[in-house]
């Protein structure tokens, strides 16, 4: 997203603290989304990186409209 707001690198923005972290975090999270698939015969039709993208299009745009 960095790249799509013509930002570049985003390690020159971004710093991690670790006073932020929250202290029961859990390390790993995995949706499993064969139960949808098979019982409703669904799949997603959009990706993550295409939604990521779709939001900020969208903000983008809201911002320019209301400056």
């Amino acid at each position: 997203m960095f790249d799509r707001a013509g930002l570049g690198n985003p390690d020159k923005y971004v710093k991690i603290d670790a006073r932020y972290f929250r202290p029961h975090e859990v390390p790993y999270l995995l949706g499993d989304t064969s139960k949808v698939k098979s019982q409703l015969n669904w799949e997603p039709t959009v990706g993550f990186e295409e939604l990521a993208a779709m939001m900020y299009d969208a903000d983008l745009e809201e911002v320019s409209k209301n400056g």
